[in-house]
């Protein structure tokens, strides 16, 4: 029968269950415990208790299907049960930014089982912050009439949906997606364990819509009805309900952010369970920079912000869904080929088949062995790497073709400016071409763009072609004074910072050097006026210095700087974090080839303050006339 088999699980499970809680309780006790393993202890033992409730709870509604719910009704101070689940809760309505308060007469007391009291309240106000967002208010009340006790919890939340209200009471029921990140979704029997435990008293329960938010209402008989199913010992009582046996967080969810001894890519992992997603964190933290989310809405923001390599997610999230997400996450720019990996108790075929749809390539059923999830993502991420490598041939080969073409057309009109801006002078009065007046330096600034522009296109013809790259030495305080020169006008609206110390020589292509300082420049006088138009102090600093016979330059700016995701893509040929028509991605990109050409470096300075970029360039080479293969 059905009762002889709920009588077999409670034996089943609720037996391994106890063994686990008393093995944690043991290993509690054991000296040298370190804090990792404490945690860990405290995620065992909280998710088995929780898994003890969920059991307790299906036997109740089984107990009550068939007849034989047995309680024991004794009096009862109401007033204090409902204090002290209210100050049970209070950490937990603080971390949903929830107020939580009752409304008690100064004496109540009814005749009932107070281990199936507490669970009504439990499940009445834990059902209540989830459902009510941030700002809103939760209130527990009790009114006296002449032979019965009316509890009531209502809230100013989201509200019940038309087809939910009348199905609340149902098994497996459930309506909205909580509000709370962090929250659980909850298994949908707990409005109707509520109704059952008040049947069992001859009570009744019941739900009113209001005008905002919803109000449950349980009402008990002050003394308890003959026809009460009694037992002699403890009937259904059991430990007192916490927090987060319901889901329910006891401090705010956070955004984390780890990083790998050794980092490969960066995952973004969005999961509203808190103790998994530490889980789920800690897994791959050990091979990636991973970025975590309790919320769909947070994660894009990150994903927007950090560009991962890779998202995690579950399906079952509150508010927005994975399979949302998904699709988002995926239509974010330069996010087509980040490989989505979802997580799900539910992979049914028509389940899969929505994730696909939605742009996931993988999916992840719970329970799931920690190997597996870190296989799986590393084997995404090698996909990955390789689709990232075919595309990157095929923009170089786009880039090679597309500059050699700029640099032939590019070379001819240059050539006529500058072969016309020397006869133009000599055009001019002898005193408006007074040295240092304003005419004076901006035909230096024409001509010094103009040989720029034409040394420029030579140099890049022949390093797209595989020639040489033709070294020659080079006054390295000069190459900084013509950069700055030919920026002068773009750098109007923010700070220079100078800080050189250089003043040697440097054996280089000194056109392709200066386009590398001019890129550097650039960005930085970019960065510096978008946080000038924010009311922020905009600058640019550049400084120069010798070490380990190299030419160090380090360009900063007053901008939000690069962060850690994107340190390497930015170099990435047209990547970039501009606004459509603000730039073309090819900068930093050639910037790099030019500075490896040169047996040098160019790269983002790790824990910098502000976005700092670092230019190396070798002093000396065997032979300062030599040459260097630009293949």
């Amino acid at each position: 029968t059905r009762a002889r088999l709920f009588a077999n699980v409670n034996h089943e499970i609720r037996t391994p269950l106890t063994l686990i809680l008393l093995s944690v309780e043991e290993m509690r006790r054991a000296d040298g415990m370190t804090a990792e393993q404490d945690r860990a202890l405290d995620s065992v033992g909280r998710n088995a208790r929780k898994l003890l409730r969920l059991v307790d709870a299906l036997l109740v509604l089984a107990a009550g299907d068939e007849g034989r719910l047995a309680l024991t009704p004794r009096p009862l101070d109401l007033g204090a049960m409902i204090s002290d689940t209210i100050e049970e809760f209070a950490a937990s309505a603080r971390a949903c930014q929830v107020q939580l308060t009752s409304r008690l007469p100064t004496s109540v007391t009814v005749e009932a089982d107070d281990a199936a009291v507490e669970r009504i309240l439990s499940n009445l106000v834990s059902n209540a912050l989830k459902f009510t967002p941030p700002g809103g208010e939760v209130t527990v009340s009790v009114v006296e009439r002449d032979s019965e006790i009316e509890i009531s919890v209502s809230d100013n939340g989201i509200g019940l949906t038309d087809a939910f209200l009348a199905r609340a009471f149902g098994r497996f029921e459930q309506d909205h997606a909580p509000v709370r990140p962090g929250a659980a979704t909850g298994s949908g029997i707990g409005l109707s364990l509520v109704r059952d435990l008040a049947l069992a008293h001859h009570g009744t329960a019941s739900i009113e819509r209001l005008e905002r938010g919803t109000r449950f209402i349980v009402v008990l008989p002050r003394s308890a009805a003959p026809g009460i199913v009694r037992r002699s010992n403890d009937g259904i009582r059991q430990r007192r309900s916490t927090p987060s046996d319901f889901g329910l967080p006891n401090t705010a969810p956070t955004s984390t952010s780890i990083s790998a001894a050794r980092r490969e890519s960066t995952v973004l992992v969005v999961e509203d369970d808190d103790e998994l997603r530490a889980q789920i964190v800690g897994i791959l933290a050990h091979h990636h920079h991973v970025i975590s989310s309790a919320d769909a809405e947070n994660g894009l923001v990150l994903a927007e912000a950090q560009r991962p390599d890779l998202l995690v997610s579950d399906i079952g999230l509150p508010g927005m869904d994975g399979l949302e997400l998904t699709r988002r996450f995926r239509a974010l720019a330069g996010n087509r080929l980040a490989p989505v990996v979802l997580l799900t108790a539910f992979a049914t075929r028509e389940a899969r088949l929505s994730g696909f749809d939605a742009g996931a390539v993988d999916y992840v059923t719970k329970p799931f062995d920690a190997n597996e999830l870190l296989a799986r993502v590393q084997a995404q991420l090698e996909r990955r790497r390789l689709a990232l490598q075919l595309h990157e041939s095929e923009k170089l080969a786009a880039l090679g073709t597309m500059t050699a073409g700029l640099a032939h057309e590019m070379r001819n009109p240059a050539n006529a400016l500058v072969n016309a801006v020397e006869p133009l002078i000599e055009l001019l009065p002898p005193e408006v071409m007074v040295e240092g007046g304003a005419v004076s330096e901006l035909f230096s600034v024409i001509r010094d763009c103009a040989s720029q522009i034409g040394l420029l296109s030579k140099q890049l013809l022949g390093f797209r072609r595989g020639a040489e790259v033709i070294r020659e030495k080079a006054d390295g305080a000069l190459l900084i004074e013509r950069a700055l020169g030919i920026m002068r006008p773009a750098m109007r609206n923010v700070t220079l910072r100078r800080d050189l110390q250089f003043h040697e020589h440097v054996s280089c292509a000194p056109a392709l050097v200066l386009q590398v300082l001019s890129n550097l420049l650039d960005n930085a006088t970019h960065a510096a006026q978008k946080s000038a138009s924010l009311g922020k102090a905009g600058w640019v600093q550049i400084s120069t210095f010798k070490e380990s016979e190299r030419f160090v330059v380090l360009v900063s700016d007053s901008g939000p700087g690069v962060p850690i995701s994107l340190r390497e893509r930015v170099f990435e040929p047209f990547f970039t974090t501009k606004a459509p028509g603000e730039g073309t991605g090819l900068g930093l990109s050639t910037s790099r080839q030019i500075a490896e050409r040169h047996d040098g470096r160019l790269f983002v300075v790790a824990n910098a303050e502000h976005s700092t970029f670092r230019l190396e360039l070798l002093l000396h080479v065997s032979d300062p006339a030599s040459t260097v293969a630009a293949s």
